[in-house]
C-alpha cells in the first residue's frame, strides 16, 4: 500500500498527496541531473553537506587504457573535495535492481576509476568551480588536482538510486560500505507523492549509512603538506638522493620567484610551482609526488597560460622536454598532464635542461 502525505495550502486547507511510481526510469535521471539537491548532501556528510557538480549524465565509462565508452552510467557528479560520485538509476518494479546493477556498478566504478581522464571531465564542466562548491580560489586552482588523486587512490562514492530501495539491496549495500576502506557505497529513496491538481513532493532519504561505515570514511581524508613533512614523504618513499633532489628543486624555484603548494592528498603530499604574473594569473607549471613506486614529475601542459597554450607551443615544448629527458609524449597528452619518472632528474645535464625549459617559461609569463 502506497503512503499519502497532506499538504497545507494557501487557502489553510489539506491537500493530499498519493505516492506515485515514476513511470520511466529517465524521469528520476533527468529529475536528479536537474536537481542535485536531492542527492541529500546534508544526509550523506551532516557536519560537511555534500554540495555537487555534474560532469555529465551517461558518462561513458572505457574498459581499457585511451578506449572509447564501454559502459555508461546514469550520472557523475563531484562533490566539494574533488570525490567522483556515481549514480546509477533504477526503479523499484525492474527486477535488475536486486543483483545485476550492483556488478554494473562495481565495473563502472573499477574502470572509471583507472581510465577516466581528469582533463575530460574539466572540459565537460562549463560551470565556476568557487561559486557552485563555495570553495575558496586557492582550493579551485587545486580542485582538479585533487579529483587526479582521488580517482587514483579509488576514493569514489557509489549512489544506487531508486523510488524504493528493496532489502536485498539495502544488505548488499551495507556490507559493501562496512568492507571497503576507500569507496563509499550508499543507497539513495527518492519518493515520489502527487496530488490530483498536479503538484509534485520529492523525499530524498540515505540508505546504508552504518555505525561501522561512518567510523571508517568519517576518518579525514585529506592531510595539510608542508615542506618538512613532504620531503620526509620523498624520503621515505625513495630515499635520500630523491630528498636532496627534491629539496633542490623547491628552492630553486622559489628563488625564481615561483609558489609552491604542497597539496592535501591523503596518503603522500606533492608540490606544485606556480609562477603567479603580475596581472593576477595563476601558472601553474608542473607538480612532483612520490607513489607507491617512486617519484614522478606531471608536466602541466593542460593548465597552460598564454603564450603557452597554443598547440604550435606545446607542440614545441614537448619536443623539448623529449630531447632534453629521453621521454616520449604522447601527442593526446597535450592537454593533459603527461608524466614521467622524476629518477631521470637525477643526472644533472637532464636537470639542467629540465630546469632551462621552465627557467624560459617562466621569463615569457613575465612579459606583460
Amino acid at each position: 500500500m502506497r503512503d499519502t502525505i497532506f499538504m497545507k495550502n494557501s487557502e489553510n486547507k489539506l491537500v493530499s498527496l498519493s505516492e506515485t511510481l515514476y513511470q520511466k526510469e529517465e524521469h528520476l535521471q533527468e529529475i536528479i541531473a536537474n536537481n542535485p539537491v536531492l542527492l541529500a548532501g546534508e544526509q550523506i556528510n551532516p557536519d560537511e553537506p555534500r554540495k555537487w557538480i555534474l560532469i555529465s549524465r551517461e558518462m561513458g565509462v572505457p574498459n581499457e587504457e585511451n578506449g572509447g565508452a564501454f559502459w555508461s552510467i546514469d550520472h557523475l557528479f563531484l562533490d566539494q573535495d574533488g570525490i567522483p560520485t556515481l549514480v546509477e538509476v533504477k526503479r523499484s518494479t525492474d527486477t535488475r535492481i536486486r543483483r545485476e546493477v550492483v556488478g554494473q556498478m562495481l565495473d563502472y566504478a573499477s574502470s572509471g576509476s583507472l581510465f577516466w581522464k581528469v582533463e575530460d571531465m574539466q572540459k565537460m564542466y562549463t560551470g565556476d568551480l568557487c561559486s557552485d562548491l563555495g570553495l575558496s580560489q586557492e582550493q579551485c586552482d587545486n580542485y582538479w588536482n585533487t579529483v587526479d588523486s582521488n580517482l587514483k587512490l579509488g576514493k569514489i562514492r557509489l549512489i544506487f538510486a531508486a523510488d524504493e530501495i528493496p532489502e536485498t539491496l539495502q544488505r548488499i549495500i551495507e556490507f559493501l560500505n562496512n568492507q571497503m576502506q576507500n569507496t563509499e557505497v550508499l543507497g539513495l529513496e527518492i519518493k515520489q507523492f502527487t496530488s490530483t491538481d498536479g503538484n509534485q513532493l520529492f523525499i530524498p532519504r540515505i540508505i546504508g549509512k552504518t555505525l561501522q561505515a561512518s567510523g571508517i570514511k568519517g576518518k579525514k581524508n585529506s592531510k595539510k603538506w608542508d615542506r618538512e613533512s613532504f620531503l620526509k614523504d620523498v624520503y621515505d618513499s625513495s630515499g635520500e638522493a630523491m630528498r636532496q633532489l627534491a629539496e633542490k628543486m623547491i628552492a630553486e624555484f622559489e628563488g625564481m620567484n615561483c609558489r609552491i603548494w604542497y597539496g592535501t592528498g591523503a596518503t603522500h603530499g606533492s608540490f606544485v610551482v606556480v609562477y603567479d604574473k603580475a596581472d593576477g594569473t595563476k601558472c601553474q607549471l608542473f607538480s612532483f609526488y612520490p607513489w607507491t613506486t617512486g617519484c614522478f614529475v606531471e608536466l602541466y601542459f593542460q593548465y597552460y597560460k598564454a603564450p603557452y597554450d597554443t598547440e604550435e607551443r606545446k607542440v614545441v615544448l614537448k619536443r623539448k622536454f623529449e630531447e632534453i629527458l629521453d621521454i616520449v609524449i604522447a601527442e593526446d597528452r597535450l592537454n593533459g598532464r603527461p608524466s614521467f619518472a622524476a629518477e631521470k632528474l637525477l643526472d644533472d645535464e637532464r636537470y639542467s635542461g629540465f630546469k632551462e625549459i621552465i627557467e624560459g617559461m617562466i621569463c615569457g609569463y613575465g612579459v606583460e
